[in-house]
């Protein structure tokens, strides 16, 4: 995880983009890195968030505020790395945001 930002308005960072909003909930953009150690190729695809209470939370489909996304799933052969952004609609009462990189592997975004 190279960087989380969270807020009700997520503000692309490009002139052509229009920025992300909720009036519901709280928005979360997580920018990742990815790189394949393996021997074979891996597919690549969003993560899901949970939280404190044990919710899972899937990624937006086609989030207009983000440049590098993952519209599916990438093959990604083994030595090549990638980096992408994702972004979840969480509810205000989401509290210790967890990201599941694997069945056993979680990652803390620190609220």
């Amino acid at each position: 995880v190279e960087d989380v930002i969270s807020g009700t308005e997520i503000k692309s960072t490009s002139q052509w983009r229009s920025s992300c909003t909720t009036e519901t909930g709280i928005l979360v953009k997580v920018r990742l890195y990815y790189k394949n150690t393996g021997n074979e190729p891996t597919y690549v695809s969003n993560f899901n968030l949970y939280d404190s209470r044990a919710r899972k939370f899937e990624a937006e489909v086609m989030p207009f505020c983000l440049e590098n996304q993952i519209m599916f799933s990438e093959k990604l052969n083994p030595g090549l790395e990638l980096t992408f952004e994702s972004l979840y609609e969480i509810p205000k009462d989401a509290k210790d945001l967890k990201i599941r990189l694997s069945e056993y592997i979680y990652i803390s975004l620190g609220f």
